[in-house]
C-alpha cells in the first residue's frame, strides 16, 4: 500500500506529515515529549481500514518553526484544508490530546470523534499533586542540558514513577528520548509564542456532540490517570485502561492500545 511522505507550508514553515490507506479520515496528534514516530504502529494497523494521516507539530520530529505566534488548533485546520479533509477522527496523546480538543471546539461540524491520550483538556483542574523525585530532580537540571532534560523527562512519562528504567525495553526508551531531545532543544523559543483558544475547555466539552473516549496507561502520573476517570464519566465518555505502560501507551503496548482504539472507531466507521 502507497504511502505519502511530503510538507504543507504556513507562512513559510514547512510541517512534516505522512498519509496511508482510504477510506474515512483519521488523524494523529502526538504528545510533547515525542513526535509522529509515537504513532508508527497505529500508521501501518489502521491504514487497512482508514486513510490514516500523521503530522509533526511545530518544532517537533522534522517540522520547523518561527519567532511568530501561532496555534496548533490553526496548524491542524491548515492541515485539514491542504489535504482537502471536511471530517476526520482525531486522536491526541498528551498536549496532542489538548490540540484536537481546541480544535474541536472551534472546528465542531469537521470532527466525527475524539479519543484522548493521556491527555486533558486546557483548563482542567486537578486535585493536589503527589510529591515527585523526578519533578524535583528535572527543576534542577540546567535547562540547556537538553539530554539530561530528554532522560529526566523519559523517565517521567515513558516509565513511570512506578517503575525503574530497566523494566522498559531500551529500545524504546530511547526511541522516546530522541524524539523528545528535538522537542526540548526547540521549547524555549516556540513554547511562549503558543497561542490557546480554550482555557476551559474540559467545561465546554460538557456539550460537545461527538463520541469521546479516552485511553490511559495506568502507570501515568496518578493525577492523569484520576483526571481522565474522572472526566470520562463526566461526559459519558468511553474510557479504556491499559495496564503495565504510562503515558505513551501506542509505543509501548501497540497491541493493547489498537484494540482499544478499534473498539472505540469501529462502531463509528
Amino acid at each position: 500500500m502507497w504511502v505519502i511522505l511530503s510538507f504543507f507550508t504556513i507562512k513559510g514553515i514547512q510541517f512534516f506529515y505522512e498519509e496511508k490507506g482510504k477510506g474515512e479520515n483519521l488523524i494523529f496528534v502526538h504528545a510533547g515529549v515525542a513526535d509522529s514516530r509515537m504513532w508508527d504502529s497505529q500508521f501501518e494497523y489502521f491504514s487497512e481500514f482508514f486513510r490514516v494521516i500523521r503530522y509533526d507539530l511545530r518544532g517537533f520530529g522534522k517540522t520547523g518553526f518561527s519567532e511568530e505566534e501561532y496555534n496548533d488548533a490553526e496548524d491542524l485546520k491548515a492541515l485539514f484544508d491542504y489535504l482537502q479533509v471536511t471530517k476526520a477522527h482525531l486522536v491526541g496523546c498528551s498536549k496532542g490530546g489538548q490540540i484536537i480538543v481546541d480544535f474541536a471546539l472551534q472546528f465542531p461540524t469537521f470532527v466525527n470523534s475524539l479519543c484522548l491520550v493521556n491527555s486533558l483538556p486546557n483548563g482542567f483542574e486537578f486535585d493536589e499533586l503527589e510529591p515527585n523525585i523526578l519533578w524535583t530532580a528535572l527543576e534542577s537540571v540546567d535547562e540547556k542540558d537538553f539530554k539530561k532534560r530528554a532522560d529526566l523527562e523519559t523517565m517521567i512519562w515513558f516509565v513511570g514513577q512506578s517503575r525503574t528504567k530497566d523494566e522498559v525495553q531500551s529500545e524504546l526508551y530511547q526511541k522516546v528520548v530522541e524524539m523528545d531531545l528535538i522537542a526540548i532543544q526547540n521549547r524555549t523559543q516556540i513554547s511562549p509564542r503558543v497561542k490557546v483558544f480554550f482555557e476551559n475547555a474540559s467545561t465546554k466539552l460538557e456539550n460537545f456532540s461527538a463520541p469521546i473516549a479516552f485511553i490511559d496507561g495506568i502507570l501515568d502520573e496518578p493525577f492523569m490517570v484520576k483526571g481522565a476517570k474522572d472526566l470520562s464519566k463526566k461526559l459519558g465518555a468511553q474510557l479504556y485502561l491499559i495496564e503495565n505502560t504510562a503515558h505513551l501507551p501506542s509505543v509501548e503496548r501497540p497491541k493493547e492500545f489498537n484494540e482499544s482504539l478499534k473498539k472505540f472507531l469501529n462502531p463509528l466507521n
